[in-house]
């Protein structure tokens, strides 16, 4: 059986985190290194934003997949396989002989998703001492920015280097940068005491679990309720994210006219993200982790309204003090994570914190919202590119009003006593 001394718990939270380093690393290259494929293999804009979209979807059934896993054989097979098939099939990427190949390498690697998992692991290693619980899961997050930066590092260093075949492959090359890792986490690390407790009362019982553990949580009226309005709650909340963020740089660019601006302030924007998401997830535990989900819609809320003063002034510093305040409004991540895990029982945690997550992540539909609408404003009102863009992105606003109401509808979990096994849980499985 699983013990949780110092040592376990470090090597659980490193692994954990090496899992979400690497899924930001794959996720992110793709996109630093778009301008070199449409180059290879003479595809535009549409067909690279479908690699973009498609693999994005594609984490939604991969946490089905691995969150399954999770939950019927154990967090840590789940978490090291995800990783393992990440790697792998990015790795493969780089030997693409067309785009048919990239696209589908892409797609299969966007599956090889281990966020739910991960932060199951982190709740249930602090199951029974849940005062730092938020704030190991704000770490959690926090981490995804390492794998960006990572992403951007590799970038920077290897596309201007002139390498056989093209020197974008090389960098799907440092997907194998965890391997070494896996292999200590294969024979150091211990599966979660919680899930190993859980597991041996399910065999003493002589109960089947299911294939997709998933579906249990439909069996309860509460379940369902829960699962639903999480996931309507964390769709919303990356509307709001993607609206402001993915067209940032370009967005950036054409109102300073700067160049480099842009990517500067990604940078910045990074930084003030990751204090944020660290500072709230350990707020949460003090003052509980529906206030604090609000408290940072609240600091987002704001940050958009000043962002579109800004954009209809033509206020560069405005829109710099804008977007440094909502990236210390993505706090509410930091959040959101745990307090997922924290609803759901052991032998639907890992399972619906993924396809939450991946539902939320995968189907943000901002590209195309702000796309469409920026064409329709330029087109109808007569707006500069730039400022039409700039309002589209605005509407993140509308998205951020439902948010204040939402998570008042979700139950308080701060400090809660994590079970292995619940009896109610135990029932709806015969």
């Amino acid at each position: 059986m699983g013990d949780n001394t110092k040592f376990t718990k470090i090597l659980i939270f490193t692994a954990a985190c090496i899992g979400w380093i690497h899924d930001a690393f794959n996720l992110t290259i793709i996109t630093l290194i778009g301008n070199d494929i449409k180059l290879a293999f003479g595809v535009g804009n549409f067909e690279l934003g479908l690699i973009f979209s498609g693999q994005f979807i594609a984490t939604f059934f991969g946490a089905i997949f691995f969150g399954s896993i999770a939950d019927r054989i154990g967090r840590k097979p789940a978490l090291l396989f995800s990783i393992l098939w990440d790697t792998i099939i990015t790795t493969l990427s780089a030997f693409s002989p067309n785009f048919i190949w990239l696209f589908l390498t892409r797609i299969f690697s966007g599956m090889g998703v281990s966020w739910g998992v991960g932060y199951a692991l982190i709740a249930e290693v602090f199951g029974k001492k849940p005062k730092r619980r938020g704030l190991a899961g704000g770490f959690l997050h926090s981490t995804f920015i390492i794998g960006f930066v990572l992403a951007s590092v590799i970038a920077q260093l290897i596309l201007p280097l002139t390498l056989p075949f093209g020197s974008w492959r090389y960098c799907f090359l440092f997907s194998l940068f965890p391997l070494p890792l896996l292999l200590i986490f294969q024979f150091k690390m211990k599966e979660s005491e919680m899930m190993v407790e859980y597991k041996e009362e399910i065999n003493k019982r002589g109960i089947q679990i299911r294939k997709v553990p998933l579906l249990n949580v439909f069996k309860k009226e509460k379940g369902t309720y829960l699962l639903i309005i999480s996931a309507i709650m964390l769709w919303l909340s990356q509307l709001v994210y993607h609206n402001i963020i993915d067209f940032g740089p370009t967005f950036i660019e054409d109102f300073s006219g700067d160049p480099n601006l842009g990517q500067r302030m990604v940078t910045l924007v990074g930084i003030f993200g990751a204090i944020g998401i660290i500072g709230f997830g350990g707020l949460s535990d003090k003052i509980g982790r529906r206030i604090s989900f609000f408290i940072n819609i609240v600091i987002q809320l704001i940050s958009v309204i000043i962002f579109l003063i800004a954009n209809e002034l033509l206020l560069l510093n405005m829109l710099i003090l804008a977007y440094i305040l909502f990236g210390f409004g993505q706090g509410n991540s930091g959040v959101q994570g745990v307090w997922l895990t924290e609803m759901f029982s052991t032998g639907e945690r890992a399972s619906t914190s993924s396809v939450i997550y991946s539902f939320a992540r995968g189907f943000s539909l901002s590209g195309i919202i702000v796309g469409l609408a920026s064409e329709l404003l330029e087109d109808s009102l007569g707006l500069t590119a730039t400022k039409a863009l700039g309002w589209s992105m605005g509407l993140a606003l509308f998205f951020c009003i439902p948010l204040l109401i939402l998570p008042w509808l979700l139950p308080e979990t701060k400090g809660k006593m994590l079970k292995s096994y619940e009896e109610e849980d135990i029932e709806v499985k015969d």
